[in-house]
């Protein structure tokens, strides 16, 4: 059903004796109406099928209201339906007045509102009514107006005045929406739709102009959010490529019919540019780089399936790689995967399926075994959707996703770097161990929780921020526990402490 909702005020006594609005001439498009009483003149331009009236009890007893009542029944053979409202001077009673904006509009309709006589906070919370109504219950707001009686032009006795469309306020409220769900989840499904619909309305209003370039700018964008969320880095840097091929084309075209959107458009190119890679499919070092960041970019916007499906999918890349295997041959990950499962088996004592005779010349072969067991058993927890005997934790499993990043990292700097090679190979971030600031008086926790990661007789890497006492301290406290100690910074690469393995 179309409503029109509406107000009607008390207008100010004059002499003693009952105020009454001037008549006017409302203009609204290339329509008019003259009337004292806007709500008519709603009425008049859009044709509604009911006029709701909120009054308050001294609006509802002055003669304007039966004169609209009558008018709108008699003349236009329209449902006139008056509300009771309070002035709203308290949060108690616009909260009142909530309910009842919201309790006249039923899931479906269709809705003028009028603000016109609407005092006080009122218009607000009938803005705000509407933007909670489109969404609760799927109501379709066509109008928001105003009729602007200062701003009228005297034309004799009678005053012209404008009725300003506020529609494209509320508007506003739903662009705000689509672009906080791609900030926030990267959903660009409902701001597509948003550039869509900017794009095909001027050629629908049949304007001299017409934009070319926006539909494909958001089927570009909706094809990166759609490969986002089914974890697929190749389609990502495909669509990645063709949104910013059309942002030189297209920023003039947003800032003239999709306006809300010009100010996050270069924002979200510089959000998605580096997941770009020339060659996708090439096994290389430049590759599993960007999906790592895809990885953690999953974990920030909450997306942790398709994290843990990547990292899985990133371990048999790194292996592959490292081979110089193709990708995307079926065959030979099939072959990889047994491997890293046969060799996960090993670790754990579970001696059915021997590694193959390449494994022990792997850089960090027992690591990328464990790593390989822990994803695998994170990721069956998720694809099975808990369906297993123990199940582990929601909690469980986003706390073990986190560790993703890093323990994938420590991998790829593991084989890019031939100085660390072994079964044995610990990467220690001693800024992770201190935190926001390295403490003296707590040197002696510091290098307990560095002795337990570095074990007994294992090939350690130590980097990260940290003052030199805490390196040395390290150093020192590591001295006949690790066969082998490293040193690794941007600025010097790897550098040797010590080598206690035997030759």
């Amino acid at each position: 059903m179309i409503k029109a909702l509406s107000f009607l005020g008390l207008p100010t006594p004059q002499d003693g004796k009952e105020g009454r609005y001037s008549v006017s001439e409302y203009v609204f498009n290339d329509k008019s109406y003259r009337t004292e009483l806007f709500p008519e003149a709603v009425v008049s331009f859009f044709n509604p099928e009911r006029l709701i009236v909120f009054v308050t009890p001294q609006a509802k007893g002055h003669t304007h209201f039966s004169e609209l009542k009558s008018r709108v029944e008699g003349n236009h053979n329209v449902l006139f339906q008056p509300v009771d409202i309070s002035e709203a001077k308290s949060e108690e009673e616009l909260w009142q007045f909530f309910d009842k904006i919201t309790g006249v509009v039923d899931p479906g309709d269709e809705v003028i509102l009028d603000i016109t006589h609407a005092m006080r906070s009122l218009p607000l919370m009938a803005f705000i009514a509407m933007s909670y109504l489109r969404v609760a219950k799927d109501v379709k707001l066509k109008k928001i107006v105003y009729g602007a009686f200062v701003r009228g032009e005297n034309t004799g006795d009678v005053p012209k005045v404008p009725v300003f469309d506020l529609t494209p306020l509320e508007q506003l409220l739903e662009w705000l929406a689509a672009v906080d769900a791609l900030k926030r989840r990267d959903d660009a499904g409902h701001l597509a739709e948003l550039l869509t619909r900017a794009h095909t309305l001027p050629y629908r209003e049949r304007q001299s102009e017409a934009p070319e370039h926006i539909r494909n700018t958001a089927n570009a964008l909706n094809d990166i959010s759609r490969s986002l969320h089914l974890s697929r880095p190749v389609d990502i840097s495909k669509h990645v490529k063709a949104f910013l091929d059309y942002l030189p084309k297209v920023q003039q075209e947003i800032g003239r019919w999709a306006k809300p959107f010009n100010m996050l458009l270069e924002e979200v190119a510089e959000q998605y540019r580096p997941f770009y890679v020339a060659e996708p499919q090439k096994p290389s070092h430049h590759n599993l780089t960007v999906q790592l960041l895809l990885i953690e970019r999953f974990l920030e916007k909450r997306l942790i399936t398709q994290a843990i499906t990547l990292s899985r999918e990133w371990i048999v890349c790194l292996l592959a790689m490292n081979l110089n295997i193709q990708w995307f041959n079926i065959k030979r990950r099939f072959e990889l995967e047994n491997a890293l499962g046969a060799a996960a088996q090993w670790c754990r004592n579970e001696d059915k399926n021997l590694p193959p005779y390449w494994w022990d010349e792997l850089p960090m072969a027992r690591e990328l075994a464990k790593n390989w067991d822990f994803i695998t058993d994170l990721r069956n927890d998720v694809a099975h959707c808990g369906m297993r005997e123990d199940p582990a934790g929601v909690e469980s499993i986003y706390k073990r996703a986190c560790d993703l990043p890093k323990m994938l990292n420590a991998l790829l700097e593991g084989f890019a770097n031939p100085e660390v090679q072994g079964r044995d190979t610990v990467v220690i971030d001693l800024k992770e161990v201190y935190g926001d600031v390295a403490k003296l008086d707590n040197t002696i926790y510091y290098i307990s929780k560095i002795l337990e990661q570095a074990g007994e007789g294992k090939e350690v890497v130590i980097t990260g921020q940290g003052p030199v006492w805490l390196y040395l301290k390290v150093a020192h406290a590591l001295h006949g526990k690790a066969k082998r100690l490293l040193y690794k910074s941007p600025t010097t690469g790897l550098v040797t402490v010590f080598d206690h393995a035997p030759n």
